[in-house]
């Protein structure tokens, strides 16, 4: 077997072992969200997902009410970031560490509620 082989087995078994884990998570994240807000099961929809490792095809759980959606995926975002190759490729662009850090910060954390009048106890001051 030469290593091209090789290389392309490898890299198809990681991808469906990303893709049984994912799914997995999935599965998890519906399930809890259940127990923490109640509701019932209501199948599954198709979605296709770019990882690092090739596209991989999930089926994302969803209930009947329709309040459910994972956590770590973002509406319509069809690739998976890897910040670990983000990082990478910052510090090979020769981006500054402050710079990297506010985009590295800006990755992974997640993103601000929006603030609605009664939702900051300033707003009284914005009218």
């Amino acid at each position: 077997m030469d290593q091209d082989t090789l290389r392309f087995l490898l890299r198809e078994a990681v991808r469906e072992t990303v893709t049984e884990v994912l799914q997995t998570v999935l599965e998890l994240d519906r399930t809890a969200f259940l127990q923490a807000h109640g509701g019932r099961r209501n199948g599954y929809y198709p979605r296709k997902l770019e990882t690092t490792f090739g596209q991989v095809d999930l089926k994302v759980p969803r209930d009947r009410e329709g309040q459910y959606y994972p956590a770590f995926l973002k509406p319509y975002a069809r690739r998976l970031v890897d910040v670990g190759e983000v990082a990478v490729a910052l510090y090979a662009a020769g981006v500054s560490q402050r710079k990297a850090a506010e985009v590295m910060t800006g990755l992974t954390r997640p993103p601000p509620a929006p603030v609605t009048e009664g939702s900051n106890p300033g707003s009284a001051y914005l009218r």
